[in-house]
């Protein structure tokens, strides 16, 4: 089983990637080998790239939606305007792949509602 982590650094413009063992002792830095995207900018308004839909149930909080916003800009200036093009896209259903996993699990331990 891994740990996955995903990190929207506009500072930087870098999206990176971090898998780990889920037991590992620490994370390890984040470099070039994790990076996914290199041309990110910051959202309109101050969207964050990622907000998060929890349930608690029985004092037990999951994240069972998360919503993902980028914006990216191309990496050459568009030949007739001679501006870089910057385009912002959502995905709003995002479900963590281990939710069934941690219901159930929730359901054994007799948290369920």
């Amino acid at each position: 089983m891994v740990y996955v982590e995903y990190t929207c650094d506009t500072d930087t413009g870098n999206l990176y990637r971090n898998s780990m063992a889920f037991d590992a002792g620490e994370k390890p830095d984040l470099g070039p080998s994790l990076v996914l995207l290199d041309n990110l900018k910051p959202n309109p308004g101050g969207t964050p790239c990622f907000t998060y839909q929890q349930q608690t149930v029985s004092g037990t909080t999951f994240v069972v939606d998360v919503a993902i916003t980028l914006t990216v800009q191309t990496p050459i200036k568009d030949p007739v305007t001679g501006l870089y093009q910057q385009e912002t896209k959502a995905l709003l259903n995002v479900a963590p792949r281990n939710i069934f996993e941690a219901w159930e699990l929730a359901r054994e331990w007799g948290l369920e509602r």
